[in-house]
Protein backbone atom coordinates (compact mmCIF):
# COMPACT_ATOMS: atom_id res chain seq x y z
CA UNK A 1 0.00 0.00 0.00
CA UNK A 2 2.53 2.37 0.80
CA UNK A 3 4.40 1.69 -2.57
CA UNK A 4 1.01 2.43 -4.38
CA UNK A 5 0.73 5.44 -2.50
CA UNK A 6 4.31 6.46 -3.16
CA UNK A 7 3.69 5.90 -6.82
CA UNK A 8 0.59 7.43 -7.38
CA UNK A 9 2.21 10.41 -5.73
CA UNK A 10 5.00 10.37 -7.72
CA UNK A 11 2.37 9.93 -10.62
CA UNK A 12 0.86 12.95 -9.93
CA UNK A 13 3.66 15.09 -9.14
CA UNK A 14 5.02 13.98 -12.42
CA UNK A 15 1.95 15.28 -14.36
CA UNK A 16 1.43 18.46 -12.48
CA UNK A 17 5.82 19.15 -13.23
CA UNK A 18 4.67 18.29 -16.55
CA UNK A 19 1.49 20.34 -17.37
CA UNK A 20 3.32 23.51 -15.63
CA UNK A 21 6.34 23.11 -18.19
CA UNK A 22 3.68 22.76 -21.44
CA UNK A 23 1.55 25.70 -20.17
CA UNK A 24 4.76 27.81 -19.64
CA UNK A 25 5.93 26.79 -23.23
CA UNK A 26 2.52 27.29 -25.01
CA UNK A 27 2.15 30.80 -23.22
CA UNK A 28 5.91 31.37 -24.34
CA UNK A 29 4.69 30.87 -28.32
CA UNK A 30 1.83 33.22 -27.56
CA UNK A 31 3.55 35.95 -25.96
CA UNK A 32 7.31 35.72 -27.80
CA UNK A 33 8.51 35.77 -31.73
CA UNK A 34 8.63 33.80 -33.56
CA UNK A 35 4.61 33.04 -33.62
CA UNK A 36 5.15 29.99 -36.50
CA UNK A 37 7.08 28.94 -39.38
CA UNK A 38 5.78 28.49 -42.58
CA UNK A 39 6.51 25.87 -44.69
CA UNK A 40 5.46 26.23 -48.34
CA UNK A 41 3.76 23.12 -49.43
CA UNK A 42 4.16 23.98 -53.27
CA UNK A 43 8.25 24.76 -52.95
CA UNK A 44 10.53 22.42 -54.96
CA UNK A 45 10.92 20.27 -53.43
CA UNK A 46 8.14 19.18 -52.19
CA UNK A 47 8.47 15.77 -50.87
CA UNK A 48 11.12 17.05 -48.90
CA UNK A 49 8.97 19.82 -47.39
CA UNK A 50 6.61 16.92 -46.70
CA UNK A 51 9.11 14.33 -44.72
CA UNK A 52 10.51 17.12 -42.91
CA UNK A 53 6.61 17.88 -41.52
CA UNK A 54 6.43 14.15 -40.96
CA UNK A 55 9.87 14.28 -38.69
CA UNK A 56 7.88 17.32 -36.95
CA UNK A 57 5.17 15.09 -35.97
CA UNK A 58 7.05 11.90 -34.75
CA UNK A 59 8.66 14.13 -32.48
CA UNK A 60 5.47 14.85 -30.69
CA UNK A 61 5.34 18.38 -32.39
CA UNK A 62 1.72 19.59 -34.35
CA UNK A 63 1.44 20.53 -37.84
CA UNK A 64 -0.91 22.66 -39.25
CA UNK A 65 -1.84 23.12 -42.93
CA UNK A 66 -3.54 26.76 -44.07
CA UNK A 67 -7.69 26.55 -44.90
CA UNK A 68 -7.07 29.33 -47.42
CA UNK A 69 -4.98 32.12 -48.59
CA UNK A 70 -3.36 34.64 -45.91
CA UNK A 71 -0.46 37.43 -45.41
CA UNK A 72 1.01 37.58 -41.76
CA UNK A 73 4.10 39.49 -41.16
CA UNK A 74 4.86 40.03 -44.34
CA UNK A 75 5.04 36.42 -45.26
CA UNK A 76 2.24 35.13 -48.00
CA UNK A 77 1.02 31.66 -47.32
CA UNK A 78 -1.23 29.88 -49.82
CA UNK A 79 -3.84 27.39 -49.06
CA UNK A 80 -2.43 23.95 -47.83
CA UNK A 81 1.29 25.29 -46.48
CA UNK A 82 2.03 24.29 -43.80
CA UNK A 83 1.79 25.96 -40.47
CA UNK A 84 3.88 24.83 -37.25
CA UNK A 85 2.60 27.28 -34.46
CA UNK A 86 5.07 27.66 -31.03
CA UNK A 87 1.91 27.80 -28.46
CA UNK A 88 2.43 24.56 -28.50
CA UNK A 89 3.67 21.80 -25.67
CA UNK A 90 6.43 20.67 -27.95
CA UNK A 91 7.24 24.22 -28.87
CA UNK A 92 10.62 23.60 -27.61
CA UNK A 93 11.56 20.77 -30.49
CA UNK A 94 10.02 22.74 -33.36
CA UNK A 95 12.73 25.67 -32.49
CA UNK A 96 15.23 23.29 -32.10
CA UNK A 97 14.43 21.63 -35.45
CA UNK A 98 13.59 24.79 -37.63
CA UNK A 99 15.15 27.76 -35.96
CA UNK A 100 18.70 29.03 -36.34
CA UNK A 101 21.25 27.78 -33.71
CA UNK A 102 24.06 28.97 -32.64
CA UNK A 103 27.22 27.39 -30.66
CA UNK A 104 30.07 28.77 -28.88
CA UNK A 105 32.17 31.31 -30.94
CA UNK A 106 35.48 30.02 -29.50
CA UNK A 107 34.37 26.09 -30.25
CA UNK A 108 36.71 25.29 -33.67
CA UNK A 109 34.79 21.94 -33.81
CA UNK A 110 31.26 22.36 -33.64
CA UNK A 111 29.74 18.85 -33.54
CA UNK A 112 26.10 18.11 -33.24
CA UNK A 113 25.29 21.84 -33.53
CA UNK A 114 25.67 21.48 -37.48
CA UNK A 115 22.90 19.00 -37.80
CA UNK A 116 20.65 21.59 -36.13
CA UNK A 117 20.02 23.45 -39.07
CA UNK A 118 17.31 21.62 -40.99
CA UNK A 119 16.13 23.13 -43.36
CA UNK A 120 19.16 24.30 -44.83
CA UNK A 121 20.56 21.12 -44.54
CA UNK A 122 17.49 19.61 -46.30
CA UNK A 123 17.32 22.76 -48.80
CA UNK A 124 13.98 23.12 -47.61
CA UNK A 125 12.21 27.21 -47.14
CA UNK A 126 11.06 27.45 -43.56
CA UNK A 127 10.23 30.94 -42.67
CA UNK A 128 9.66 32.33 -39.41
CA UNK A 129 6.69 34.44 -38.49
CA UNK A 130 7.36 37.32 -36.24
CA UNK A 131 3.34 38.48 -36.38
CA UNK A 132 0.98 37.06 -33.31
CA UNK A 133 -1.90 37.36 -35.51
CA UNK A 134 -0.66 34.22 -37.91
CA UNK A 135 -2.03 32.31 -34.43
CA UNK A 136 -5.69 33.46 -35.54
CA UNK A 137 -5.67 32.42 -39.16
CA UNK A 138 -8.08 29.55 -40.10
CA UNK A 139 -5.98 26.20 -40.04
CA UNK A 140 -6.32 22.38 -39.88
CA UNK A 141 -4.30 20.51 -37.20
CA UNK A 142 -2.97 17.88 -39.04
CA UNK A 143 -4.13 14.28 -37.82
CA UNK A 144 -1.86 11.75 -40.23
CA UNK A 145 1.44 11.92 -41.94
CA UNK A 146 1.71 13.73 -45.00
CA UNK A 147 2.19 11.86 -48.67
CA UNK A 148 2.80 14.02 -51.88
CA UNK A 149 1.52 12.23 -54.83
CA UNK A 150 3.38 12.30 -58.13
CA UNK A 151 1.63 13.23 -61.52
CA UNK A 152 2.16 12.77 -64.79
CA UNK A 153 0.89 15.12 -67.24
CA UNK A 154 0.90 15.41 -71.21
CA UNK A 155 1.18 12.70 -73.92
CA UNK A 156 3.23 10.83 -76.07
CA UNK A 157 6.24 8.02 -76.08
CA UNK A 158 9.03 10.07 -74.19
CA UNK A 159 9.01 10.84 -70.57
CA UNK A 160 10.61 13.58 -68.73
CA UNK A 161 10.79 13.36 -64.65
CA UNK A 162 11.49 16.92 -63.36
CA UNK A 163 14.90 16.76 -61.48
CA UNK A 164 13.83 18.63 -57.95
CA UNK A 165 16.24 17.18 -55.95
CA UNK A 166 14.37 15.18 -53.90
CA UNK A 167 15.85 11.81 -52.67
CA UNK A 168 13.08 9.85 -53.84
CA UNK A 169 14.42 10.11 -57.46
CA UNK A 170 17.40 7.98 -56.34
CA UNK A 171 14.73 5.19 -55.38
CA UNK A 172 12.69 5.61 -58.98
CA UNK A 173 16.06 5.05 -60.45
CA UNK A 174 17.15 2.21 -58.81
CA UNK A 175 13.52 0.75 -58.58
CA UNK A 176 13.54 0.89 -62.20
CA UNK A 177 17.17 0.16 -62.99
CA UNK A 178 16.54 -2.02 -66.30
CA UNK A 179 14.77 0.84 -67.90
CA UNK A 180 17.48 2.77 -70.01
CA UNK A 181 17.25 6.90 -68.88
CA UNK A 182 19.17 9.25 -69.54
CA UNK A 183 20.35 12.86 -67.57
CA UNK A 184 19.66 16.39 -69.34
CA UNK A 185 22.73 18.12 -68.89
CA UNK A 186 21.30 21.32 -69.30
CA UNK A 187 18.34 23.46 -68.29
CA UNK A 188 15.15 23.50 -71.34
CA UNK A 189 11.49 24.13 -71.91
CA UNK A 190 8.93 21.53 -72.42
CA UNK A 191 5.16 21.32 -73.21
CA UNK A 192 5.39 25.21 -71.43
CA UNK A 193 7.44 23.72 -68.18
CA UNK A 194 10.72 24.60 -67.47
CA UNK A 195 13.19 21.34 -66.48
CA UNK A 196 16.21 21.54 -64.65
CA UNK A 197 19.53 20.15 -65.31
CA UNK A 198 19.49 16.52 -64.34
CA UNK A 199 15.87 15.65 -65.70
CA UNK A 200 15.64 12.13 -66.45
CA UNK A 201 14.27 11.93 -69.77
CA UNK A 202 13.11 8.79 -71.04
CA UNK A 203 12.53 7.60 -74.30
CA UNK A 204 9.78 4.69 -75.67
CA UNK A 205 8.58 4.90 -71.79
CA UNK A 206 6.38 2.02 -70.91
CA UNK A 207 4.25 4.67 -68.92
CA UNK A 208 2.06 2.11 -67.50
CA UNK A 209 4.86 0.48 -65.91
CA UNK A 210 6.44 3.68 -64.33
CA UNK A 211 3.20 5.77 -63.63
CA UNK A 212 2.62 4.00 -59.84
CA UNK A 213 6.45 4.94 -58.59
CA UNK A 214 6.00 8.34 -59.64
CA UNK A 215 2.64 8.46 -57.97
CA UNK A 216 4.10 6.68 -54.88
CA UNK A 217 7.40 8.39 -54.74
CA UNK A 218 5.76 11.91 -55.43
CA UNK A 219 7.26 13.09 -58.41
CA UNK A 220 6.40 15.07 -61.24
CA UNK A 221 6.21 13.90 -64.89
CA UNK A 222 5.57 15.15 -68.24
CA UNK A 223 4.99 13.28 -71.01
CA UNK A 224 5.78 14.85 -74.80
CA UNK A 225 6.37 13.61 -78.21
CA UNK A 226 9.82 14.05 -78.42
CA UNK A 227 13.13 14.35 -76.40
CA UNK A 228 14.74 17.78 -75.80
CA UNK A 229 17.63 18.86 -77.78
CA UNK A 230 20.03 19.17 -74.99
CA UNK A 231 23.17 17.14 -74.43
CA UNK A 232 22.55 14.30 -72.41
CA UNK A 233 24.26 11.40 -70.89
CA UNK A 234 22.99 8.14 -69.82
CA UNK A 235 21.70 7.47 -65.93
CA UNK A 236 23.38 4.33 -65.09
CA UNK A 237 22.27 2.39 -61.96
CA UNK A 238 25.69 1.38 -60.64
CA UNK A 239 26.18 -2.26 -58.96
CA UNK A 240 27.32 -0.73 -55.33
CA UNK A 241 29.73 -2.56 -53.38
CA UNK A 242 29.92 -1.93 -49.58
CA UNK A 243 33.39 -2.33 -47.38
CA UNK A 244 32.30 -2.73 -44.15
CA UNK A 245 34.73 -1.43 -41.21
CA UNK A 246 34.92 -2.49 -37.92
CA UNK A 247 36.22 1.16 -36.67
CA UNK A 248 33.83 3.86 -37.33
CA UNK A 249 30.83 1.85 -37.14
CA UNK A 250 28.74 4.30 -36.69
CA UNK A 251 29.86 6.43 -39.54
CA UNK A 252 29.46 3.53 -42.21
CA UNK A 253 25.85 3.13 -40.54
CA UNK A 254 24.80 6.50 -41.19
CA UNK A 255 25.74 5.87 -44.91
CA UNK A 256 23.66 2.67 -45.19
CA UNK A 257 20.72 4.02 -43.27
CA UNK A 258 20.47 6.51 -46.06
CA UNK A 259 21.14 3.79 -48.58
CA UNK A 260 18.56 1.67 -46.84
CA UNK A 261 15.95 4.21 -46.30
CA UNK A 262 15.85 5.01 -50.21
CA UNK A 263 15.97 1.71 -51.51
CA UNK A 264 19.66 1.76 -52.75
CA UNK A 265 20.54 -1.93 -53.55
CA UNK A 266 24.26 -2.65 -52.43
CA UNK A 267 26.07 -5.40 -51.47
CA UNK A 268 28.02 -5.01 -47.94
CA UNK A 269 31.02 -7.23 -47.53
CA UNK A 270 34.49 -7.00 -45.40
CA UNK A 271 38.03 -7.52 -46.12
CA UNK A 272 37.49 -11.30 -46.48
CA UNK A 273 35.97 -10.56 -50.14
CA UNK A 274 38.71 -7.46 -50.81
CA UNK A 275 41.28 -10.17 -50.85
CA UNK A 276 40.22 -12.00 -53.35
CA UNK A 277 40.34 -8.99 -56.06
CA UNK A 278 38.60 -8.46 -59.20
CA UNK A 279 35.89 -6.66 -57.78
CA UNK A 280 35.53 -4.46 -60.85
CA UNK A 281 34.08 -7.30 -62.40
CA UNK A 282 30.90 -7.79 -59.87
CA UNK A 283 30.65 -3.76 -58.94
CA UNK A 284 30.96 -0.74 -60.58
CA UNK A 285 31.04 1.65 -57.53
CA UNK A 286 32.84 0.91 -54.36
CA UNK A 287 32.22 2.63 -50.94
CA UNK A 288 34.44 3.06 -48.43
CA UNK A 289 32.98 5.09 -45.47
CA UNK A 290 34.85 7.71 -43.49
CA UNK A 291 36.71 6.02 -40.52
CA UNK A 292 38.93 7.77 -38.37
CA UNK A 293 42.68 6.17 -37.60
CA UNK A 294 45.16 5.21 -39.06
CA UNK A 295 45.46 2.44 -42.09
CA UNK A 296 46.81 -0.14 -39.43
CA UNK A 297 43.56 0.25 -37.20
CA UNK A 298 41.67 -0.18 -40.57
CA UNK A 299 43.29 -3.46 -41.05
CA UNK A 300 42.99 -4.82 -37.58
CA UNK A 301 40.07 -3.22 -36.81
CA UNK A 302 40.62 -2.64 -33.29
CA UNK A 303 41.57 -6.66 -32.92
CA UNK A 304 43.97 -7.68 -30.26
CA UNK A 305 47.07 -9.25 -31.97
CA UNK A 306 46.08 -11.76 -34.74
CA UNK A 307 42.96 -13.01 -33.11
CA UNK A 308 40.47 -13.62 -35.73
CA UNK A 309 37.35 -11.86 -36.24
CA UNK A 310 34.75 -13.79 -38.03
CA UNK A 311 32.51 -11.56 -40.51
CA UNK A 312 29.26 -13.21 -42.10
CA UNK A 313 25.38 -12.97 -42.89
CA UNK A 314 22.52 -13.91 -40.04
CA UNK A 315 19.34 -14.00 -40.28
CA UNK A 316 19.86 -11.48 -37.11
CA UNK A 317 22.50 -9.39 -38.67
CA UNK A 318 21.83 -9.66 -42.54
Amino acid sequence: LISMNNLARNREMFLENYYLKNKHTIERGRSKAPYAYVVPAAQRKRVEAAELMNLLRREGAEVHTANAPFTAGGVAVAAGDYIVRMDQPYGGVVETLLGVQFYAPDNPRPYDDTGWAIPLVRNVKVTAVGDKSIQQQPMTLAAADFRIAGTIAGSGPVLIVDHTTDNTLVTFRFRHAAVKMSAAEQAFQAGGRRFAPGAFVIQNADRAALEASIAELGLSALAVAAPPAVPMHDLDAPRIGYIHTWTSTQDEGWVRMALDTFKVPYTYFADNLVRQGNLKQTYDVIIFPHAAGAAVGLVYGGVQGNEPRPYKKTPETP
